[in-house]
């Protein structure tokens, strides 16, 4: 395989849990966790949710507690990142000023 250079690859959630894929990350890349609280995914998903299977069917505390279960089930892979930001309390532009240092 080829190698790629000045590339950002954004994954879904569960992707550095499985197959070793968190260990293929370190290895071939700077790998960021982007730190987000239950109560903002449960806002950003809000308008999307019926085209998520695993949250189309969930609502009120049942899916603030599916959210929050699979962040505290993800951490351990989560928190080998490299760098971790906390988007809670991170303006879009410093965001975007800390990526582009890497």
């Amino acid at each position: 395989m080829d190698t790629a250079e000045n590339m950002i690859v954004s994954c879904g959630g569960g992707t550095p849990c499985f197959y070793n894929n968190i260990n293929w990350m370190l290895q071939n890349g700077i790998v960021v966790w982007l730190k987000i609280s239950p109560e903002t995914v449960l806002k950003r998903i809000a308008e999307s949710k019926k085209e998520r299977p695993l949250l189309k069917n969930l609502e009120g505390e049942k899916l603030h507690n599916f959210i929050t279960g699979k962040i505290k089930q993800r951490e351990p892979f989560y928190s080998l990142a490299n760098i971790q930001i906390d988007t809670e309390t991170i303006s879009i532009e410093k965001l975007k000023s800390e990526l582009e240092i890497l």
